[in-house]
């Protein structure tokens, strides 16, 4: 390994920007069991871009339940903590790098290939290691972005390494030991330590390119969700997501050292291809220049506030609903201990302003023998209510209302 070339990379990584302070806030509360689902939620709304890529997660095929996510709070709890955490872990890293990307670097098809190692990596996780599914997601966003990184350190040299493997059609880590004497594997380890996140995502970046009979025989969690790692960025490859560079092919025989049937393998695959399409278009851009970062967050909050204002216009319209069931329900209730007819009446009148919001009720009720009980409920501007009962004969209302059998009116003013 050359000496000068570890140093000048040492550097430069020290010279790395640092995660965003909402993002390490965030997963300082998701780590503390009692963190309120209010204080969290808070915290997303505040970065706008996350808020739109939490929602876009949340709707998603992977998580979406028969209906659209149009909330935070839902998302969070759709989601659930770990995934929250995983998920933020893994934006800001990515986001982190993404404003000071060079302009020459495929970003965008190092981001599909990333989300669908990670969809991969979740959903085999949950069949071989349900415990670890979170963290097997978080690796698998991150398991190249040592890519990124030396992309940003050596912008010449690395664009020389990843053009001779696609010509050579060999594998790129390799190419990149014997120029650097070190690969994107190792890189991406020492990226996370810089940013001093925790050694059980370090060790499955690092080791995600070793043999996975190997790493199936060791029993640490961090072995486990390299080989679950590997397994998924393999096939990704098979998949159509093969991110920067040609990868190596799929061994049959990896699926049986995990011991998964056929139609495990199918439910592994089912929905990342949607997941990542859809989870990828608030982060699409046209060209893959750089961009400054005023501009990428007046673009973001444009999108978001489209999203905001239908999610808001959603909740209203929920809320609205939500009002009148509940108004209902009570008078149903009020009207089942009613013991007169005026009482009905008032109960009608009283429910009916607070539905309508108006000044006045006035319902009626034809009685026999050509008489009319009437009742007036008020409001009388202190936020009581005011109710008057009266029975009139049906001569003093010739005028207003022509005469009937048995019924009632109401006016509203």
């Amino acid at each position: 390994m050359d000496k000068l070339v570890m140093q000048q990379m040492l550097h430069r990584l020290e010279e790395l920007p640092p995660l965003p302070t909402v993002a390490m806030t965030l997963l300082h509360k998701t780590l503390d069991t009692d963190g309120a689902l209010e204080e969290i939620t808070a915290l997303v709304e505040v970065d706008q871009a996350l808020a739109l890529k939490v929602l876009a997660l949340a709707n998603s095929p992977v998580f979406r339940r028969y209906r659209k996510i149009t909330s935070i709070k839902e998302a969070i709890l759709l989601l659930g903590l770990n995934m929250l955490k995983s998920l933020v872990l893994s934006i800001s890293v990515l986001d982190t790098l993404r404003f000071a990307q060079e302009s020459w670097f495929p970003y965008g098809q190092h981001w599909k290939h990333s989300l669908a190692c990670a969809f991969y990596a979740k959903n085999l996780g949950q069949r071989v290691e349900r415990n670890l599914a979170e963290e097997a997601f978080v690796t698998g966003v991150l398991h190249d972005i040592g890519k990124v990184v030396l992309a940003l350190c050596f912008p010449q040299e690395y664009q020389e390494v990843l053009g001779g493997a696609m010509s050579t059609a060999s594998p790129l880590h390799q190419a990149e030991r014997e120029r650097f004497g070190f690969d994107h594997a190792m890189v991406g380890r020492w990226t996370l330590e810089r940013w001093k996140l925790p050694p059980q995502l370090q060790e499955p970046i690092w080791l995600h390119h070793h043999a996975l009979s190997a790493l199936l025989q060791k029993p640490e969690p961090s072995y486990r969700l390299a080989a679950i790692t590997a397994l998924a960025d393999r096939l990704c490859y098979t998949q159509g997501f093969a991110g920067i560079n040609q990868g190596e092919p799929l061994p049959e025989q990896w699926w049986e050292l995990f011991s998964l049937q056929a139609w495990e393998k199918e439910a592994i695959l089912d929905g990342v291809q949607e997941s990542v399409d859809q989870l990828s278009q608030p982060l699409r851009r046209k060209t893959f220049q750089r961009e400054s970062s005023t501009r990428v967050l007046q673009r973001m909050t444009k999108e978001l506030g489209k999203l905001h204002l239908s999610a808001e216009e959603e909740r209203q319209r929920l809320q609205e609903k939500l009002s009148q069931l509940s108004l209902l329900r009570e008078m149903g209730m009020a009207l089942q201990n009613a013991s007169s007819q005026v009482e009905v009446l008032e109960i009608l009148g009283e429910y009916v302003l607070k539905g309508l919001q108006c000044r006045s009720v006035c319902c009626g009720l034809y009685l026999e023998e050509g008489r009319i009980l009437e009742v007036e409920v008020r409001a009388n501007g202190m936020g009581g209510i005011q109710k008057t009962s009266r029975i009139r004969s049906r001569e003093e209302q010739a005028a207003q209302q022509p005469a009937g059998g048995n019924g009632g009116e109401m006016r509203l003013e």
